[in-house]
């Protein structure tokens, strides 16, 4: 049940094994067809993403795939690059673009009983980014959507279903800041008062088909199927969901050889070989790439005086030094030259 996010994440070409049933105890070989081969789907991911549940520390697109099985955002972006309903129901932008009136879906429940997801919580969610001085959170919000996200600068809560997200200026692109392809799931507000932050890293609720298990840290993390039926997908199909994370794309292509895996990433040259071997090659779907350019320089950058290290705020101070070898027009050139492209 993952997410489809064509915004923000790289895509690439996934592998899935037909012959489960090869790699599985004989006693699950007589499963009925349509039913899931294996108890627990193991995915062999690429990048090890960070070992916390927070997204606003340091948030990345890329970090957001573990928080997949248990965590819902307000609006889903479809394969096709559409904003569908998901946790929102229903939104609808006032006439002159500066403020959104949502609607919520009623009866979805969070966690280990931490209550129904309302309006609160978007207010929670939406404080535990923009707020600077939010009561509780000890690490301050960063990501770069974050700017986006805080476009929205009051919410008004009409009643537990429905609010009115009011912006700074015109913000036509809140979907996007509120959706799947961006850093904000909905975590409890509930939660939060009770345990406090460091609940949301011990036994994180979210609203989603899988609960959080296990996680090993720099290993894999561990899902298990929530024991009552999600309120949009019902009951999903494997028992238990695990990311594991392999740099090097020889091992991971024979971590799935040995059954280790049941789905991977790989390149384009080793699909043929992959599917001559019985897999079946699944394209992504995704309708974009997204592409940075950072135009950098030699010198500029803002350093803190009092520490002598760098920081996202406070201007520019960094001064050119001209001992630098790389300074060089020419000490550059030889640089690029010498890389085997």
């Amino acid at each position: 049940m993952m997410r489809q996010a064509p915004f923000g994440k790289p895509h690439t070409l996934f592998l899935i094994v037909l012959m489960l049933l090869v790699l599985l105890p004989r006693a699950q070989a007589q499963r009925a067809a349509g039913q899931a081969k294996a108890d627990r789907l193991v995915m062999g991911l690429i990048l090890p993403y960070r070992d916390y549940w927070r997204p606003w520390i340091n948030g990345t697109p890329d970090h957001m795939i573990q928080h997949d099985p248990a965590f819902e955002w307000l609006f889903e972006v479809s394969p096709e690059g559409q904003y569908k309903p998901w946790l929102a129901e229903s939104w609808e932008m006032a006439q002159d673009g500066r403020s959104w009136h949502l609607k919520l879906h009623k009866g979805v429940p969070f966690q280990h009983g931490y209550g129904e997801f309302t309006a609160k919580d978007v207010v929670h969610n939406h404080a535990l980014w923009c707020d600077d001085h939010y009561p509780g959170r000890h690490d301050p919000p960063f990501s770069g959507y974050r700017n986006g996200m805080c476009m929205v600068h009051r919410i008004e809560v009409l009643n537990d279903h429905e609010l009115v997200m009011h912006c700074k200026n015109v913000c036509l692109d809140v979907l996007f800041y509120y959706s799947s392809a961006s850093n904000m799931p909905m975590f409890s507000k509930a939660q939060w008062d009770k345990d406090g932050e460091r609940g949301y890293e011990t036994h994180p609720a979210g609203t989603g088909p899988y609960v959080v298990k296990e996680r090993q840290m720099d290993r894999y993390v561990l899902f298990e199927r929530a024991p009552t039926p999600h309120w949009k997908h019902g009951m999903v199909d494997w028992k238990e969901l695990q990311m594991t994370w392999t740099i090097e794309e020889p091992t991971r292509y024979a971590q799935v050889l040995a059954g280790e895996t049941h789905l991977t990433e790989i390149n384009k040259d080793l699909v043929d070989d992959a599917v001559r071997k019985g897999y079946k090659m699944i394209a992504s779907r995704g309708t974009a790439q997204q592409i940075d350019l950072i135009f950098g320089g030699l010198y500029f950058g803002t350093e803190d005086p009092q520490t002598g290290r760098y920081t996202e705020h406070g201007g520019t101070n960094g001064k050119l030094d001209p001992t630098v070898p790389w300074t060089k027009k020419e000490v550059r050139q030889a640089m690029n030259k010498a890389i085997n492209r």
